[in-house]
């Protein structure tokens, strides 16, 4: 393994920028007969003590949209821009610290996996979007959530039955740049100012899509499993295991997707992340030295500390220039 590896960074490195984007492109691969508009439709409108919301429906597919929750701090003014962040995640709820249904606050004990509200609170603009499994398939009963990972399981027999030349992540990744491309739109945001962030799977849409996104500057991830034998990479909604094989055999790894572009990329570790992954770090640093890396490391979980959240919410504040 470790001799595939390192004769795949040699060989890496010495590609050309854009064929090295076209290897984990090409890996994602392509749907096809997938022409479409992607229109948006508001839905409702409401208010918060910590933001006002919209909530969207956006065409993600020829027959599918995607929930998208655009949050404003209470303190933006008419004709104002603000930098932007996209917040991927099981759900908005989740992100926004709120829910949706009822508006009220969601009960303590992960308020600071709630990145949606947390950037909000920072003065920042926010769209928090779902994934794939939970627009894929009709949910009249709203019980998708209730199933847990059974859903993710038919969803993605769906998607690949329905695209044998796509994967998982693949429709994970399309689906969160659609979301930028919402917040870019936005009137009250500064389209040079974009950000990514997302806790667990939100960590890997947000790597992914932050990677390959040239509009994005930082990527701020929490414990989403940077190595491949970290996480569930091989479920049928990310890779599935053949891929994974291909990749740890040719020695694929995502220190090269990092090293795609000079963003400043802070990864909160914790469980499925930790000082096992600062090898990897280090590699997308020689592979690309104008990356800036940041590593807050917690050990105590999979959730993110307080501390490590407030430290991450400085940086970034800096970074975009935010008092």
């Amino acid at each position: 393994m470790r001799s595939s590896l390192l004769f795949f960074l040699v060989f890496f490195t010495a590609l050309p920028a854009y064929a090295q984007r076209e290897v984990w492109l090409e890996a994602l691969g392509k749907p096809q007969n997938y022409d479409f508009e992607p229109t948006v439709t508001s839905v409702e409108t409401f208010e918060t003590p910590e933001f006002r919301a919209e909530l969207f429906l956006q065409q993600n597919s020829p027959d599918t949209r995607q929930k998208v929750l655009l949050l404003k701090p209470l303190d933006l003014k008419p004709g104002e821009k603000r930098p932007g962040f996209v917040v991927p995640f099981y759900d908005a709820d989740r992100m926004c610290g709120y829910d949706l249904a009822t508006k009220k606050r969601m009960p303590p004990g992960r308020e600071y996996a709630e990145f949606g509200r947390q950037l909000v609170r920072q003065g920042f603009v926010v769209a928090c979007v779902e994934p794939y499994p939970y627009n894929l398939l009709a949910d009249p009963d709203g019980t998708a959530q209730k199933q847990g990972l059974r859903w993710w399981g038919r969803a993605a027999e769906k998607l690949l039955a329905d695209q044998p030349t796509w994967t998982g992540m693949g429709k994970l990744t399309a689906d969160t740049r659609l979301a930028i491309d919402f917040l870019a739109a936005q009137d009250c945001v500064d389209a040079k100012r974009l950000g990514i962030a997302g806790h667990s799977l939100g960590g890997k849409m947000s790597f992914y899509a932050g990677s390959l996104d040239d509009r994005i500057s930082l990527i701020w991830a929490s414990d989403f499993g940077m190595r491949w034998e970290d996480t569930n990479w091989d479920a049928p909604w990310y890779w599935g295991p053949e891929k994974i094989a291909s990749f740890q055999k040719t020695g694929l790894e995502h220190s090269s997707l990092l090293a795609l572009r000079p963003v400043t990329f802070i990864l909160i570790a914790g469980e499925a992340d930790g000082e096992q992954t600062r090898p990897q770090l280090k590699r997308a640093q020689q592979l690309n030295p104008r990356l800036e890396i940041h590593l807050f490391n917690h050990a105590t979980g999979h959730q993110p500390t307080k501390e490590t959240v407030e430290k991450s919410l400085e940086l970034i504040k800096e970074k975009f220039g935010v008092n």
